[in-house]
């Protein structure tokens, strides 16, 4: 939300609120979770309200702790320069569903996993440090979209296969940066 200067962090954080309010009654009614995802900031040097763990976790506190969970997208991350472990050790058990992706942070490309340039070891070390136990969600349609129509089922073959290495990775406690376990 932009104010007289430009950016108004408490008119973002009141506006969000209002919006997930509204929200959060009907999900908890029907026994729903809802989450908010990090966003990338907005590559015209503007801020953008979400983009920080900070964000979320104040998000999260002003429309109560239990009714609001985090989506995590590791692209947003990466864009944003973060450091994802900490990132995500901040939010611990508030990471309830991850957007996993890559990118070489410079555009958000929704690469698949190690084809970018995110640190997935220390992603999965600090995810597996934090107890996550949500969903691990590929968003890579800038991988398989590349791809001729012919080749998207041995695409998914091996883009099921690699998730299946990085949980085992996750719940061995073994990881190496190519998506193999030791």
């Amino acid at each position: 939300v932009r104010d007289a200067v430009w950016y108004s962090h408490a008119a973002s954080l009141a506006a969000t609120r209002e919006a997930f309010s509204r929200y959060l009654e009907a999900a908890s009614r029907r026994g729903v979770g809802l989450c908010i995802e990090n966003l990338a900031e907005n590559r015209q040097g503007g801020r953008t309200f979400g983009a920080s763990t900070e964000d979320l976790l104040e998000v999260i506190h002003a429309v109560g702790e239990d009714a609001l969970g985090v989506c995590w997208d590791t692209g947003h991350g990466n864009l944003n320069g973060l450091d994802q472990p900490a990132a995500l050790a901040q939010l611990g058990g508030k990471l309830k569903a991850l957007h996993v992706n890559d990118n070489l942070g410079d555009r958000d490309a929704h690469l698949a996993p190690y084809m970018g340039n995110i640190q997935w070891k220390a992603v999965l070390r600090t995810l597996r440090e934090i107890g996550y136990t949500g969903d691990f969600t590929y968003e890579i349609q800038g991988y398989t979209n590349a791809l001729p129509a012919a080749r998207h089922h041995r695409a998914a073959a091996e883009l099921a296969e690699l998730a299946r290495e990085m949980r085992q990775a996750y719940l061995d406690g073994e990881f190496t940066n190519k998506g193999k376990v030791k």
